[in-house]
């Protein structure tokens, strides 16, 4: 693997996000409904407890790892995102389990399942994935890195911005909606990006940090805390040398370079290169 290191300095977070985990009601600060699962949530800061969800649909539930959500493309396609990014902890699993990895092309090269994991809290995503690791671990939960609307790669470069085409990019922008996963313009300390000046942060703990309405607002950190791979990349056929995009910047991505937007390509990097704010979220079939 490729490795560079990022470091950001420790500031005071905002509190965790509670009520946001699991299958059930989400229980956020409105204590609406939840994510698909067969109970609600916990009652919100201002809200009532979230009644028994109903938007993760049966083919985005029971597949490990970060619970998932069904939506609906703008040809009405069906496909299944995950609600946050992969954690530590899944990802420790996923590795333990996976042995030596085998991978055929265009992941050959790769020998090993690397990942910072050991070191860091379980609810905080995992990091320094390079591409390869990425998509060997959602593929072990039967999921796969978000493509396009039909589980294709997103032609590379032009596709990525084409929320007709992006399963990430229309998740994010609310459908096509927005530029920022809360809404169209940027506000600070909203996500964990560089405004805020912190590390890494435990999934789902910025509780604002989600789209704007359902089956959007179940979806948490598209922007900030740590990159996404997706399935976006050259197809020269160089294997750990092709160039892939990441979404959503990271936690030291700053507003002046837009990172933090939903149409930023400003993250794109060798399919080895696995940085302290590379991780993963997954998508699947419907």
């Amino acid at each position: 693997m490729l490795t560079a290191i990022a470091c950001g300095s420790s500031h005071d977070r905002p509190p965790p996000c509670t009520n946001c985990t699991g299958l059930g009601g989400s229980g956020a600060t409105t204590g609406g409904g939840g994510s698909g699962g067969s109970t609600g949530g916990a009652a919100g800061a201002a809200g009532a407890a979230g009644a028994a969800g109903s938007g993760g649909g049966a083919a985005c539930t029971g597949w490990g790892g970060s619970p998932m959500v069904e939506i609906t493309g703008p040809a009405d396609e069906k496909f299944c995102i995950d609600v946050r990014e992969a954690t530590n902890e899944e990802y420790g699993k996923f590795q333990a389990a996976a042995g030596n990895p085998k991978q055929g092309a265009p992941c050959a090269w790769n020998t090993t399942f690397g990942s910072n994991h050991a070191l860091n809290k379980k609810d905080e995503p995992a990091f320094s994935l390079d591409w390869c690791d990425a998509l060997a671990f959602c593929k072990s939960l039967g999921k796969r890195l978000c493509g396009r609307m039909d589980g294709q790669p997103v032609a590379y470069p032009n596709e990525f911005s084409d929320p007709a085409k992006s399963e990430w990019h229309y998740v994010c922008t609310n459908g096509g909606t927005t530029l920022y996963p809360w809404g169209a313009a940027y506000t600070p300390d909203t996500c964990n990006g560089h405004s805020v000046s912190n590390p890494v942060a435990p999934v789902m703990s910025y509780p604002a940090c989600h789209g704007q309405s359902a089956p959007f607002d179940q979806v948490f950190d598209m922007a900030g805390n740590v990159a996404e791979w997706t399935n976006n990349c050259e197809t020269t056929n160089q294997g750990e040398s092709d160039k892939c995009i990441l979404r959503g910047g990271s936690y030291f991505s700053a507003p002046a370079n837009d990172q933090l937007k939903c149409g930023s390509d400003l993250e794109t990097s060798p399919r080895g290169q696995d940085n302290t704010d590379f991780g993963v979220r997954c998508c699947k079939d419907y």
